[in-house]
């Protein structure tokens, strides 16, 4: 019983690390391995809650109880680490909550009388960004291009998995 909770405090630690650095990285790949390690841990956990219960409240099919649990929360993950991966493979628009972030910094920049075409795809973990701003057409070139890179940058800074193209036009009207 002591290696087995010392097994379990093990496994714990990593899966909530795991967690983390999926949350994080947004990596399939690490979540995907924090459930396989959550697989392992359910029936460590289980099977002593199993054993105690029985003990203490004469429940002899506790532990079956418990396995179906386990088993609906594995297929829960499963199911979910999968359609990431599925809307990964099939290039999905970002997250709608992103999209509307990337909006707001474009809406909010100086310099940038409005924007169009905010397009996103994501391939693993990276979102592939491209905005269409419209500027000042009398302003120069290096002005223009200095308004667009900020924006990238500002962008960059608050989605960093993100690679992004702006696309400057002209503004129509004052």
């Amino acid at each position: 019983m002591v290696v087995m909770g010392a097994s379990i405090a093990l496994t714990l630690a990593l899966v909530w690390w795991q967690g983390r650095v999926a949350r994080r990285t947004g990596s399939r790949v690490v979540a995907a391995d924090r459930l396989h390690y959550l697989g392992d841990l359910l029936p460590n956990i289980g099977a002593i809650l199993s054993l105690w219960a029985s003990a203490r409240f004469g429940l002899g099919q506790i532990d079956s109880v418990v396995a179906l649990g386990a088993a609906a929360m594995l297929l829960l993950g499963a199911a979910r680490i999968g359609k990431g991966a599925w809307d990964a493979l099939m290039d999905r628009r970002a997250d709608p909550a992103i999209v509307a972030g990337i909006g707001r910094i474009a809406r909010d920049w100086p310099g940038v009388r409005g924007y169009h075409d905010l397009k996103t795809r994501t391939a693993g973990s990276r979102i592939f960004v491209n905005i269409h701003i419209e500027l000042d057409g009398d302003q120069s070139l290096r002005d223009a291009h200095a308004i667009g890179a900020g924006l990238r940058r500002a962008i960059l800074q608050a989605y960093p998995q993100a690679d992004v193209i702006v696309h400057k036009d002209v503004a129509d009207g004052p």
